[in-house]
């Protein structure tokens, strides 16, 4: 870890040497972070031009992805050369991309490890004052996914525009309701009305057995407290102090104790085979082959995810990858401007109608149209995926990657909620205080 760390610092100053060299003669170490943030905008205004220049995006994606989300801004902005640089998102790969001599213009990582350590070698060009001296309105966004982006940077700066989004809904299967004589969940009913709901429904019908609930996100309730299992300043760990934790693992008690939940008799998914009445899960839910099940996904409608009592109306809070432009881009404003694009109305629309990601927009005409190109989503209730207003995620602890909150073995444990919660929060404090010594 060290070594590995020594050598990124190592390859960011010699990369840092090589691009400033044949700079201006000012003396770089004696300005201030701000003086030096300003001049780096203004020699980016003297060398925005019409010239070509290639944008360099270092991104997880394959081709086929990234020319679907960036194949159509490469064409519309002439002056602009788009340019995928493969990458597995890691800190390690990203140094491997710095020590072949290669600076991406913008870098695309799902890592928290990453971003963390470009925000402390202070690579990232954060994004508020290049839109607060453009046209963009940073409310067209969903605020929930800019807070989520800020969540990363102890400073609360916008890291980065969002790329994207999954939401979580409650789908269900209309012919497992019918089967029961259960009226469909099509207004807002609580997690507790949705446990009541799955009891009607797990049993048998004609020889068949059936479970009324199944989630494929296990942790979507909890995501509705927008809570932090790690205090970020402090690094104290707040599963048995927070009390949505307890609340969470109270719900998931009641869920896994209701007779037959678990007793299906049959192996793989559940929902897809037609066998579940409700499914609490992302809103790609619907996309991709289902094989020879492709047919039941006529059985399936969409409804908002249930709420807290405490909470109505809130739906879990939102993530997203940061598309995070580099301080050492030579390119700043066209970088900028490519992720300018990339959130355009034009371009979201483009992405949600097939359905590759949720809108990062606010715009209804856009998020209305999520999967219209999709047979699957056609005549669906997508806007069940907006009803509600999502929880916004404040912060974020280096060490939530840490957590495992262990829902299978919850289900099988006899252990009361407190004493579980007891267990993984000790479980997670030794896990943070060999990473810390794995750091020093």
């Amino acid at each position: 870890m060290v070594n590995k760390r020594w050598f990124g610092w190592l390859v960011i100053g010699l990369l840092f040497t090589l691009m400033t060299s044949c700079s201006t003669n000012t003396d770089m170490h004696s300005e201030s972070q701000e003086n030096r943030l300003e001049n780096d905008q203004q020699d980016n205004k003297e060398e925005h031009s019409s010239e070509p220049v290639t944008i360099k995006i270092a991104i997880g994606w394959d081709d086929q992805i990234f020319d679907s989300r960036f194949g159509e801004i490469d064409k519309k902005l002439d002056n602009i050369n788009i340019e995928r640089i493969p990458f597995d998102t890691t800190w390690g790969g990203l140094e491997e991309i710095f020590a072949s001599g290669v600076v991406p213009d913008i870098v695309v990582s799902i890592h928290y490890d990453t971003i963390k350590e470009l925000l402390d070698a202070d690579l990232i060009y954060p994004l508020d004052d290049l839109i607060a001296n453009s046209d963009f309105n940073l409310e067209d966004l969903n605020p929930a996914l800019v807070s989520y982006a800020r969540s990363y940077d102890p400073e609360g700066r916008l890291i980065g525009m969002p790329d994207g989004v999954g939401f979580k809904a409650l789908f269900y299967n209309k012919e497992i309701f019918d089967l029961f004589g259960i009226e469909y969940p099509t207004k807002e009913i609580t997690w507790y009305e949705a446990l009541e709901l799955a009891k009607q429904m797990t049993g048998e019908r004609n020889g068949q057995k059936y479970t009324g609930l199944v989630f494929d996100e296990p942790k979507i309730p909890l995501e509705q407290w927008a809570v932090n299992p790690v205090d970020p300043d402090t690094d104290e760990v707040l599963l048995t102090k927070e009390p949505a934790f307890r609340k969470y693992y109270d719900l998931m008690r009641q869920y896994y104790s209701i007779p037959g939940i678990m007793d299906v008799g049959v192996e793989g998914n559940l929902f897809y085979q037609g066998f579940a009445a409700m499914n609490a899960g992302w809103s790609a839910t619907l996309l991709g082959d289902w094989g020879d099940l492709e047919g039941n996904k006529g059985k399936i409608e969409i409804a908002p995810v249930p709420t807290w009592p405490e909470l109505p109306g809130v739906h879990p809070y939102l993530t997203t990858t940061p598309m995070m432009i580099m301080k050492e881009s030579k390119h700043v404003n066209e970088a900028f401007a490519v992720l300018l694009e990339y959130v355009s109305e034009e371009n979201q629309l483009r992405i949600s109608r097939k359905a590759g990601s949720g809108s990062v927009l606010q715009n209804k005409d856009v998020l209305s149209q999520y999967g219209a190109d999709v047979p699957s989503y056609v005549g669906k209730n997508v806007d069940a995926f907006y009803e509600w207003t999502p929880a916004e995620l404040e912060r974020q602890s280096q060490w939530d990657r840490l957590v495992d909150y262990k829902i299978d073995d919850f289900a099988k444990s006899d252990d009361d909620v407190i004493t579980f919660l007891r267990k993984l929060q000790e479980e997670l404090e030794v896990k943070i205080k060999d990473e810390k010594a794995k750091q020093e």
